[in-house]
């Protein structure tokens, strides 16, 4: 049931990747040009058990069945859809899909018997069960949408808790598995794409800037992973003595001051540095063209370089929506996923290279690779 699942999520269109930019008022196209996508998170632990860390395995599958059990009514109260998978019966390449897609985190990767992730994809909503904490649950959109995610996802934690008690604290507020997320619970957090900032030699700068802030960058798949492709994650560092409206507005002023800071950036390199701004994105398209093969980190720095010049009118016919999607489908197991089978990491880098080489020669390739599966 799992596999099938798995499959049917696979062929849904990215939800917080499904809006386009085109169409946007001018004050809120330099917002969509740098800001990919939001989440919020919310970290919940079932009154009167043990955390995941402590819970032996016995513990864990009552806890995850009582969950799913929970999350999936809640869902349903609210017209949704949702799918479970059972964390321990899917196959390596499978929880890789997943963390590609950011619908689980990386911790979840090396999950214990009793894990599970909810997931309703056309909603955006992805609950993990038995990670860090018995519950995480998070919602996902595109572009700048944090406090429409907000709304959406206390009105799910509202449905579950009816039917759950949580493990809360009057003074410390939602008990959690980690210090960090103690008090509301909450983690909200904001993709973005910041080509500008990283190629005038800014970003390091502006990752020190944010930790004074309470705030950290981290890499395109959250975690420690490095920041490729000048993606980035930013979000809130603790959740302890701030309400969920203070930690949204905190966050949302430094990403409209990034989004300021990399679209005035773009100028100052279109205006003076137009040489090193050309160079970036003419590379990066000659690298995406002319390779047959190529690692995801190379694929992910090229597209960026793309994204940048068609953002900034250099390719007028490049679709930056399907940039976004194959942002994604380039990543290893995306590509192992398609296939159907075991690739070699040569065979991954080679049809890395010719999915961006059709793109570029004016062909929709994921499109084209869904009907060949057919």
């Amino acid at each position: 049931m799992s596999e099938l699942h798995l499959s049917i999520l696979a062929e849904k269109k990215v939800c917080w990747l499904a809006a386009g930019t085109e169409e946007s008022p001018e004050k809120k196209e330099d917002t969509a040009k740098v800001v990919i996508s939001s989440r919020i998170r919310l970290a919940r632990n079932v009154k009167d058990c043990f955390f995941p860390a402590r819970a032996d395995d016995p513990a864990l599958m009552e806890i995850r069945e009582g969950c799913a059990r929970a999350v999936k009514d809640a869902m349903k109260e609210l017209s949704g859809n949702p799918m479970l998978f059972h964390m321990d019966l899917l196959t390596e390449n499978d929880r890789n899909f997943l963390l590609e897609r950011h619908f689980i985190s990386r911790e979840f990767l090396n999950c214990r018997k009793g894990s599970a992730l909810v997931a309703d994809a056309d909603a955006g909503v992805f609950v993990m069960i038995n990670e860090e904490d018995h519950l995480r649950l998070q919602y996902l959109a595109p572009a700048m949408a944090l406090k429409e995610l907000w709304q959406k996802i206390s009105l799910l934690d509202d449905r579950i808790s009816c039917r759950i008690p949580y493990a809360f604290d009057p003074a410390a507020g939602y008990l959690t598995g980690s210090p960090s997320n103690a008090g509301s619970g909450m983690r909200a957090s904001a993709m973005l794409h910041l080509p500008a900032l990283a190629l005038s030699g800014q970003l390091n700068a502006v990752c020190n800037a944010v930790k004074v802030l309470k705030l950290v960058l981290r890499g395109f798949n959250g975690g420690n992973s490095s920041m490729e492709g000048n993606f980035c994650q930013l979000s809130n560092q603790s959740t302890l003595g701030e309400t969920e409206s203070m930690t949204i507005a905190r966050l949302e002023k430094v990403i409209s001051q990034l989004v300021h800071y990399e679209s005035k950036t773009r100028l100052f390199l279109l205006e003076k540095k137009r040489d090193l701004l050309l160079n970036f994105a003419g590379r990066s398209y000659a690298i995406a063209k002319y390779s047959y093969s190529l690692k995801s980190k190379d694929a992910l720095n090229a597209l960026s370089g793309i994204m940048l010049g068609a953002e900034m009118g250099m390719f007028p016919k490049i679709s930056v929506p399907l940039l976004k999607e194959l942002l994604l489908n380039v990543q290893d197991a995306h590509l192992q996923l398609k296939s159907g089978r075991l690739l070699s990491e040569e065979e991954r880098d080679s049809i890395r290279a010719t999915l961006l080489r059709e793109f570029l020669q004016g062909k929709n390739p994921l499109q084209a690779k869904k009907k060949h599966e057919r």
